[in-house]
């Protein structure tokens, strides 16, 4: 029952992230939260919070001819949800989805110690991280909005798309309280193409890696987690890049 619940809720998720996207301007989360633990077999976690995330802007301005391809990048804040299911004490799935962001899926292995469900003092852990993220959207731009001589309307898709990978390890000094620290790294490719109007493709390719550090506190059900990342999110065919400290918070329930 609860499984079945469970794969209704994750595709209920996606099929809001892809029919609601919107914009051509995209947040990439520069915090990282997700802990060396499982959750447990047959264990679901939701948690939601704000983390720090870098912006992408595909062009400096979509509405000239020709359309500049020059990007421009500039850190944000964004909320999150973030829910996640035990399939085994060893493997999760974990999703995560904000505003303007992409919709992130990873599997979590645990190789060394236990579930979150019941780890205690004492306790520590290692586990990797795979997965993909993917945004789609659709915008346009007004005629009367385009500053070149050519006026008609332009339709804008976007499609993008992340292989995310991170390994982590934890230990629990206290029964309720887990630190850990991780090392990820993150490629993939930004595409917009205009469809109509002016007809222009531009294309980014990404690359993002940095470390994290982070401790959840749990209390029955209850936790919260705080986070740090250190990171460089470049747009490797671009030589555009940005570095920053990234945080993120959040609260949540596992049952």
């Amino acid at each position: 029952m609860i499984r079945s619940i469970t794969f209704h809720f994750f595709s209920l998720l996606t099929l809001l992230q892809i029919l609601g996207g919107c914009g051509s301007v995209q947040k990439f989360p520069g915090a990282r939260f997700s802990t060396p633990e499982t959750n447990g077999i047959g264990l679901t976690k939701v948690e939601t919070g704000v983390a720090h995330s870098r912006k992408l802007q595909p062009s400096t301005d979509l509405r000239t001819s020709p359309v500049s391809e020059d990007p421009l990048l500039s850190k944000s804040i964004s909320p999150f949800i973030a829910p996640s299911f035990g399939f085994t004490d060893w493997l999760d799935l974990e999703i995560n989805l904000g505003p303007s962001q992409a919709l992130d899926s990873q599997i979590k292995i645990q190789f060394l110690g236990s579930p979150a469900s019941g780890a205690g003092a004492g306790s520590f852990s290692l586990a990797f991280n795979i997965g993909y993220s993917i945004y789609v959207a659709a915008d346009e731009i007004a005629s009367e909005d385009i500053l070149a001589a050519n006026k008609e309307a332009r339709s804008i898709i976007v499609n993008s798309g992340m292989t995310k990978m991170s390994m982590s390890t934890g230990y629990r000094f206290i029964a309720p309280l887990l630190v850990f620290v991780g090392v990820y790294k993150d490629s993939g490719r930004y595409t917009l193409k205009i469809k109509e109007g002016e007809r222009t493709t531009i294309v980014h390719e990404i690359e993002d890696f940095g470390t994290f550090l982070g401790m959840t506190y749990q209390m029955g059900a209850l936790f919260s987690t705080l986070t740090f990342s250190q990171g460089e999110f470049e747009i490797t065919n671009r030589t555009n890049k940005l570095d920053s400290l990234a945080y993120s918070f959040s609260v949540g329930l596992r049952f």
